[in-house]
């Protein structure tokens, strides 16, 4: 029962930026609040600072580094609502990439500085933050590398303090884009999409449908991860992430129709064969305890 309640935690942690992503703010209020009612409520304010950088890098100036759990739930909507700007996260990993020392993310040309900018920052952090200051030429630049460094310092995986000065260095480079309110419609976000490469019950079912298909692992994990847990309700001109979906599937083989062509095929049989997960994650995020107080109405 104890791994099947952290398996569930962990698709549940899962779900609430899948959420956020396509926008479903019922959603998101809903798994959030299942989250702290089971104690985990400094999750949610230390993933909601990275979500933003990675989802929506100019919500970054929003930022308010408290331990009101409410201000994080306003943050996660208003990035639920917000066009998603992923150029951070891109090229985030771009940076990431060439720091571990895979030169494929290179493509000869003048914007190669920006990645190997963020490289070296990776590398050495402490020089980073020293030196991006100085670039700032106004106060809401200054403003926002200063809520950015404070985010870093917080820690987290490799690749989120990567997003994070990514973000810094964007908006010290360029007045800071408005965060502008999404048009359309949010897109349903099911259950099943929540248990992808990023939980451990999604890794053992996507290999399984890999050998089943005759596709690497690899390959799987990543079509599942770019045309479906990545999916956004609404997406502003991001060429860094542009830059690193080509990379990534150029990486394991596949071109850009051939890998949206191999998700449509096989996106079906992964729905079915996790349709008894995604019912016990429902029951689990809608499932109440009356005598529980509720953080989030």
């Amino acid at each position: 029962m104890a791994n099947c309640r952290l398996d569930l935690r962990q698709e549940c942690r899962s779900l609430l930026q899948k959420a956020v992503r396509r926008g479903d703010t019922a959603l998101v209020t809903k798994v959030a609040s299942r989250l702290s009612d089971d104690g985990d409520s400094n999750w949610i304010r230390a993933r909601t600072a990275i979500l933003l950088f990675e989802e929506c890098w100019p919500l970054g100036s929003q930022l308010e580094l408290s331990n009101e759990i409410g201000g994080s739930l306003e943050l996660l909507v208003k990035a639920a609502t917000s066009i998603k700007r992923k150029d951070a996260a891109g090229l985030g990993t771009l940076g990431l990439a060439l720091s571990q020392g895979d030169r494929s993310v290179l493509g000869g040309d003048a914007t190669d500085r920006h990645i190997r900018v963020i490289a070296e920052a990776i590398k050495r952090p402490a020089d980073f933050w020293r030196w991006i200051p100085t670039e700032c030429t106004s106060p809401e630049q200054t403003t926002f590398v200063a809520f950015a460094c404070e985010v870093f310092r917080r820690g987290g995986w490799p690749w989120d303090r990567a997003f994070v000065q990514a973000a810094a260095y964007l908006a010290a480079r360029t007045d800071i884009p408005i965060a502008c309110d999404v048009p359309k419609c949010p897109i349903p976000c099911p259950y099943w999409v929540a248990i992808d490469k990023h939980t451990s019950r999604g890794k053992h079912v996507l290999g399984d449908v890999a050998r089943m298909v005759n596709l690497s692992q690899e390959q799987i994990l990543w079509v599942s991860f770019y045309f479906e847990s990545a999916i956004v309700n609404d997406l502003s001109e991001s060429l860094w992430w542009e830059r690193e979906i080509k990379w990534r599937l150029k990486t394991v083989h596949l071109e850009y129709e051939q890998a949206i062509c191999t998700w449509q095929k096989f996106q079906v049989l992964v729905c079915d064969m996790l349709a008894t997960d995604a019912n016990r994650l429902r029951e689990y995020v809608e499932t109440t305890d009356p005598d529980r107080p509720r953080l989030f109405v």
